[in-house]
């Protein structure tokens, strides 16, 4: 099941099994414990005839006297299940901590074992972290106890010819000014990984890009997609029942909705023509992929994100858990 359904059915089935297996038990030992404590009890028989009573009310916590001793069994009751509940439920969450430790493992390289997000990339167009007003040339308190610390006067304000903070080698937004000006987004995302873990760490990078354009082409697609199963599906059932597809279905062009090469193929003029879907739908996504495919062409606005692939494990683990520069409003992981 986790290599066919996923990880998600996998734990969804162990949540029903929990429930299964704590409504198992509560049955059992209510029925063996609680039960014949109330039906013994005796209480609802002293009461006088009049009171309208039940057989199911002979069960339940109602057939007790006051004040009885019988009724320590109900508290023992809810501790019991209580421990049994958490019990189940430790050992059913370790069981599905092993099986996404197995399943990551045993992922091939890429996707989400292998793959990081990384945020609020500097010098990047569009939303994400903005640039930080410039500090003044005084020093601030924490540089003043920095240099305290470090024993020379000077040693951070820039007097040894350093200055710490301010100095553009540790300042990532000049750094990507530098970098943008002889590339693009990729190739700065791509130096810096590779400056950090290593070129033989990283296995490839892939910027985000603004695809407002090709939203509404992929969903034409995913719906001709969704019509063609369905139709298929539905054609095949009936095959294998061995019943007859008397009408096949259609689709009907609209003059002012159908494009200009469906008119072309099919004739259509001033009024709507019906055509066979399973002949239609095909066509259509065949060229809605290659307008996707033209449209991806004209994409050069980048957004502030891309998504970082390692060659293993340890390297993807250190970038998801790590501060990548000083400034916490950017390369975020």
């Amino acid at each position: 099941m986790l290599k066919t359904a996923g990880m998600d059915v996998v734990v969804m089935v162990r949540l029903l099994s929990y429930g299964w297996v704590l409504f198992a038990f509560c049955t059992f030992w209510c029925c063996v414990v609680l039960t014949p404590i109330n039906g013994t009890a005796g209480f609802l028989a002293s009461l006088p005839p009049t009171l309208a009573t039940s057989d199911l009310d002979l069960l339940s916590t109602s057939n007790l006297y006051p004040s009885s001793s019988r009724m320590w069994a109900h508290l023992i009751s809810a501790y019991v299940v209580s421990l049994v509940a958490l019990a189940l439920l430790l050992g059913f969450s370790n069981d599905v901590s092993r099986l996404r430790a197995r399943y990551i493992s045993t992922r091939p390289r890429g996707g989400v074992s292998h793959s990081v997000l990384i945020t609020d990339i500097p010098c990047v167009d569009g939303l994400g972290a903005k640039e930080p007003p410039k500090r003044s040339g005084a020093m601030q308190p924490s540089d003043q106890r920095m240099d305290a610390e470090l024993g020379g006067k000077g040693a951070v304000s820039g007097h040894h010819g350093y200055t710490a903070i301010d100095d553009e080698l540790l300042d990532p937004w000049a750094d990507a000014r530098s970098q943008l000006r002889s590339g693009n987004a990729e190739s700065m995302v791509r130096n810096e990984m590779v400056t950090t873990y290593g070129a033989s760490k990283v296995a490839a990078v892939n910027v985000v890009y603004d695809t407002s354009k090709l939203d509404p082409l992929l969903a034409k697609y995913d719906k001709s997609k969704g019509q063609l199963e369905d139709i298929t599906d539905d054609y095949i059932g009936k095959l294998r029942r061995g019943a007859e597809i008397k009408k096949r279905k259609e689709v009907s062009l609209m003059p002012a909705l159908t494009p200009k090469w469906a008119k072309e193929r099919y004739h259509v003029g001033t009024s709507s023509v019906k055509v066979d879907a399973l002949e239609y739908l095909p066509q259509e996504m065949e060229y809605l992929l290659q307008e996707m495919k033209t449209e991806r062409q004209h994409i050069k606005d980048a957004r502030p994100a891309a998504f970082v692939t390692f060659n293993d494990r340890a390297s993807a683990n250190s970038a998801a858990t790590s501060l990548q520069a000083y400034d916490e409003t950017t390369w975020r992981m």
